[in-house]
């Protein structure tokens, strides 16, 4: 089973506390069926743009292993260079490969290697143009929003790490603006 953006129906509502509350009820009970259904799903992959902790949102689900933090998988929601490579050469023709680079490829989570956000890389193959593809799709409003409400000066994310504690307390009543720690 695959549910990408697990989040994006309390995400959607943030400005309404009581409707995310509601939304996060709902999808928390749909959550818990997957776990009466688990003889019948041999894998299971949650996407989303935020980290809703286990206790608020998948308090059902209890067999779930979080590897967003995981060294061993952080290449694995993205294209490596290697992939560009080897899988997407023949896309190239007249693309310089240090601009697709700076463009596109700082994704880590934690990990040694870089990914390259697969969406912005078939936007450019198909476009043929270099563009912020991923301010498109991959904006995060509410965290803009929270952070702009709170007063919170727009950090640089050069060299910021999130810790696994600070993602653990995201909540709809609770989104943790602490400070993350610098590497």
């Amino acid at each position: 089973m695959l549910v990408d953006e697990y989040d994006k129906p309390i995400l959607d509502a943030l400005d309404i506390p009581e409707v995310a509350r509601a939304n996060r009820d709902y999808l928390r009970g749909l959550y818990s069926s997957v776990k009466f259904s688990d003889a019948h799903v041999r894998f299971t992959f949650l996407t989303g743009g935020s980290k809703f902790s286990k206790v608020s949102l998948f308090s059902g689900l209890n067999n779930l292993t979080d590897i967003t933090l995981n060294p061993n998988y952080s290449s694995i929601c993205g294209y490596t260079y290697d992939d560009l490579d080897t899988v997407f050469a023949p896309e190239f023709g007249g693309l310089d490969r240090q601009t697709i680079r700076d463009w596109y490829n700082g994704y880590n989570w934690r990990g040694a290697e870089k990914v390259y956000n697969p969406f912005d890389i078939l936007l450019l193959f198909f476009n043929r143009a270099f563009d912020p593809y991923w301010f498109e799709v991959g904006t995060p409003s509410f965290l803009i929003k929270t952070l702009a409400e709170r007063k919170i000066a727009s950090p640089s994310p050069d060299g910021m790490l999130g810790t696994s504690t600070l993602l653990s307390k995201f909540d709809v009543d609770a989104i943790s603006t602490d400070k993350v720690e610098h590497t």
